[in-house]
């Protein structure tokens, strides 16, 4: 129980930043959700969201790399 709030920091600050490394990637932050569909897709998106995130950084519409 006393790791709760650790986990809740933890979790927001990985979601922020990933958000900002989708964003870099000149992709939508709203590809995390994916993440969380059931049966296995999930875990698909999640892949993907991976290999999103692992391109090189490019000019995009949120702000400059």
């Amino acid at each position: 129980m006393c790791n709760l709030p650790i986990t809740i920091v933890y979790g927001v600050f990985i979601l922020a930043l990933t958000t900002r490394r989708l964003h870099d990637t000149n992709n939508s932050g709203w590809w995390i959700v994916g993440t969380l569909m059931p049966f296995h897709i999930g875990d698909i998106i999640g892949v993907y969201v991976l290999i999103l995130t692992l391109l090189p950084s490019r000019k995009n519409k949120w702000c400059q790399p």
